[in-house]
């Protein structure tokens, strides 16, 4: 089986909206550090216009954060993509072959895994629709 026939899962890409952003990356809010983050919420009306592309997608653990207000379920996710697909971190995916559909963050985009040009890996955090 190749590697290709491993993205079985249907996505959708969607990049930051730069007019609707703080800046043209789409950070919109720093964290206690001051360090920049993305924007963690998703809302299903938000993917309308998102790229549809085929991936992997694979939760490896999950943490409930502690301490009050501190929100939803950490998701330590990682997303495998044919190579050269248009994403970078702070983008959101859209899982839509899933009842509930599921939407993660990038963090992390290694865009040529080994070197090969083979597949991209990212690493993402799941956010609530």
């Amino acid at each position: 089986m190749s590697f290709h026939d491993r993205l079985v899962h249907q996505l959708l890409v969607k990049h930051p909206a730069p007019d609707t952003t703080a800046d043209s990356t789409g950070q919109l809010f720093v964290d206690e550090t001051g360090q920049p983050i993305g924007d963690s919420q998703a809302a299903t009306d938000e993917f309308v216009d998102a790229t549809p592309t085929r991936g992997l997608i694979q939760e490896m653990s999950a943490k409930w954060p502690e301490g009050a207000g501190a929100g939803p379920e950490l998701v330590d996710t990682r997303i495998y993509l044919e190579f050269g697909t248009s994403v970078r971190e702070l983008d959101k995916i859209q899982r839509v072959d899933v009842d509930p559909m599921q939407a993660y963050q990038v963090v992390y985009v290694n865009p040529d895994v080994g070197g090969a040009g083979h597949h991209m890996e990212l690493k993402a955090r799941r956010i609530p629709l």
